[in-house]
């Protein structure tokens, strides 16, 4: 496809507390590859997928996208932010922004929050001066829940954070809501792909003997982070999260009225914890999924072992709030931390 010039209509959501910089595009397809969500473009070498290769919604939106550039349409313009892992994240019109870098386009305009500009600082492309022909895009972002992660916050003990507010909490219990989201889908899939229950395999090289489970099949078809299997990036927490927060997988706890539950081995369901969060963050998470307050059970995670493929009971979620819910955060007065937990396979 020829390069056209391209415009952009303003996005709804792009208000108070945005500004517009020109962006490298290369720069910002080099720190996407980091983002949880990239395998759904990016083959295993971080290249964009060819267009057979994306899954029929996306091969649907690059078409659209593809077809208003050639027709001269205007294009939905994309959010960007700093996520968790300091790299970039694109909260909305995802097509839009990855077709025109596949395209051939250097260079992205984009509206980013004004609270990371010093972070896109090394992002910025070099502007050319403009003379007819020239390639200009006008872009507004929209506010997404996966933008405006990367900020300083000074760590303190018991999950409190000085100097966090609540929409600063509300972005990272979002971001961590939507990745637990995105790990709970791809175990759904390879469950319906012929994986048991005791194969699904959370191993990752990053941190290197967690998680092996043995009776997981060695071409790794159901490793969630392999691109044999799920195909899913593993991106850590870090403290802006909780202090030394860390996912964890574990196949020693139920909850009740999520499958069966019996106080035994038989009834544990296949569980996702982020654990060690800051208690605003924990609140945060509760107010998106609709919880109100963060109940306090005292069940002694620090106890539960990683999911090597057996299940062994521990523990029950037993909470008027969490009963029955997929997905919470909670106190666990044990060691008076704040666990979220997220359920991937209920038994």
């Amino acid at each position: 496809m020829t390069l056209k010039n391209i415009t952009f209509i303003d996005n709804s959501g792009a208000k108070n507390g945005f500004i517009k910089v020109h962006l490298d595009s290369q720069a910002v397809l080099k720190s996407w590859r980091k983002s949880v969500y990239s395998y759904e473009w990016l083959d295993s070498n971080g290249v964009i997928k060819p267009l057979e290769l994306l899954k029929p919604s996306e091969y649907d939106k690059r078409k659209s996208v593809e077809s208003s550039i050639q027709e001269g349409h205007p294009l939905t313009t994309p959010i960007l932010g700093i996520g968790i892992m300091d790299n970039i994240e694109i909260g909305s019109a995802r097509a839009e922004i990855l077709t025109c870098i596949d395209l051939g386009y250097e260079i992205i305009p984009a509206h980013i929050p004004q609270s990371q500009e010093k972070e896109f600082k090394k992002f910025l492309a070099r502007q050319p001066k403009i003379e007819t022909g020239s390639v200009l895009f006008y872009i507004l972002i929209a506010v997404a829940l996966l933008a405006a992660l990367s900020f300083t916050i000074a760590k303190s003990t018991q999950g409190e954070v000085s100097g966090m507010n609540e929409e600063q909490a509300g972005l990272i219990g979002a971001e961590i809501i939507t990745a637990a989201g995105f790990i709970a889908e791809t175990t759904s899939k390879l469950r319906l792909e012929g994986c048991a229950e005791n194969q699904i395999s959370f191993e990752t090289p990053q941190i290197a003997g967690l998680n092996v489970n043995n009776n997981a099949p060695p071409d790794k078809s159901c490793h969630i982070f392999d691109v044999n299997g799920g195909g899913l990036n593993y991106v850590k927490l870090e403290d802006k999260a909780g202090e030394s927060a860390s996912w964890a997988f574990t196949g020693e706890v139920e909850v009740t009225n999520i499958g069966s539950t019996c106080g035994n081995d038989e009834c544990d369901d296949l569980l996702l914890f982020a654990t060690n969060l800051h208690k605003t963050v924990c609140e945060r998470i509760n107010k998106h999924i609709g919880i109100n307050g963060v109940p306090s059970i005292n069940l002694g995670f620090t106890q539960f072992d990683d999911f090597e493929g057996t299940f062994t009971y521990a523990g029950t979620i037993d909470d008027a709030d969490l009963n029955g819910k997929i997905s919470g955060c909670l106190l666990d007065t044990f060691d008076n931390k704040y666990y979220f937990y997220r359920v991937l396979d209920s038994r």
